[in-house]
């Protein structure tokens, strides 16, 4: 259940009292935040409902990725919910048309056929000489704000068939050939599903999947059911954004040492708001100025979930196409900058502080 906003100005103000935050000093800030919060955690409660319109079949063009995730787990064919899952984080799907189609054409090859787990485990090569194939068709598959610097060059060793490639081997490592069977071999022996969550964090080793791509594709496995995990903090460790968003609400700067200190003063005020880690988007959040208003001063700008917003419409941002001209992109993880409101993927999946850049 989502908590009111005075219970929660309650709760903020209470926290303050012992623990001081420059960067929610003014009422307008606080009044802000909690307001973004609260709208976070509406949207994540409609997610996990898994009421979504749409098609399931990606020859339809009102195809929906995450609806046929929801109906091919309740239809017990797990593995391909998780392979779904994985494509829209790489591709990352916000909920626009633009990704949305992306997921679309590329799932269906381009209306000729199915990528699905079972012809992508039997050759996983096979799809870098489909793009090969296709390769005049390729400015067609456009990625979301979080994959912005991705390429769908068949032949890069950071493309999109190489990413795929290497999370068939990571398959192939934890669970033969079942996804699903690889994620559940790390939930099985875990005693909670913050323990889950972590355990799958760290041993997510697939090619441009950082920080934000692992954070994303937990969430949504999480959020739609699939699997049995939650974060237990927003993983603020290696961020650049969220990195700045978090020294922008403790000492009122962006730059310096993200300590210990910190980290735990950010994890304590989620503790005593009562609110989910994916309901904070600490793991993506971009340091941002605004710049009709603030002029050279820092403002917190709480931004919602990715696959929360995705379910309700009206502000989500533009999807960009990968900008860079087939060098190795940034790693995963590089600061970003985005539109004010917009939807980035898992990471996901929350609400963060936006600040000045």
């Amino acid at each position: 259940m989502v908590a009111q906003a005075e219970e929660l100005s309650s709760r903020l103000r209470d926290f303050l009292r012992r623990q001081p935050l420059v960067g929610l000093k003014s009422a307008r800030r606080r009044t802000r935040f909690i307001e973004k919060l609260r709208e976070s955690e509406k949207k994540l409660r409609v997610l996990r409902r898994r009421r979504f319109h749409g098609a399931t079949d990606p020859l339809h063009t009102t195809f929906h990725p995450l609806r046929c995730i929801v109906e091919n787990f309740k239809h017990k064919n797990p593995d391909e919910a998780v392979w779904l899952a994985f494509l829209s984080v790489q591709f990352g799907w916000d909920g626009t048309s633009g990704t949305g189609e992306t997921i679309r054409r590329f799932y269906s090859r381009f209306g000729h056929g199915l990528w699905d787990w079972k012809a992508v485990a039997q050759a996983s090569t096979s799809v870098r000489d489909w793009m090969r194939e296709n390769s005049r068709r390729l400015h067609e598959l456009r990625f979301g704000n979080h994959r912005k610097y991705e390429t769908n060059r068949p032949d890069s060793k950071f493309g999109t068939p190489a990413v795929i490639e290497s999370f068939v081997r990571w398959v192939a490592k934890h669970g033969n050939t079942s996804p699903y069977e690889a994620f559940q071999s790390f939930v099985e022996h875990a005693e909670s599903r913050e323990a889950a969550f972590d355990d799958l964090f760290w041993a997510l080793k697939i090619r441009r999947f950082g920080r934000t791509a692992k954070f994303d594709l937990l969430c949504l496995l999480g959020n739609l059911g699939i699997l049995p995990v939650a974060p237990p903090h927003p993983y603020l460790r290696g961020a650049t954004g969220p990195r700045a968003g978090a020294l922008l609400l403790v000492t009122g700067k962006k730059v310096g040492n993200l300590t210990t200190e910190i980290i735990d003063i950010v994890r304590e005020l989620q503790s005593a708001l009562g609110s989910r880690p994916n309901a904070w988007k600490m793991p993506c959040a971009t340091g941002r100025r605004r710049r009709a208003s603030c002029r050279g001063h820092a403002e917190l700008r709480p931004r919602s979930a990715f696959f929360a917003k995705t379910v309700v419409a009206g502000q989500l941002g533009p999807v960009s196409r990968s900008p860079h001209d087939g060098k190795a992109p940034p790693e995963v993880g590089a600061a970003v900058r985005t539109s004010c409101g917009q939807v980035s993927l898992g990471a996901s999946s929350g609400c963060a502080w936006r600040g000045s850049r």
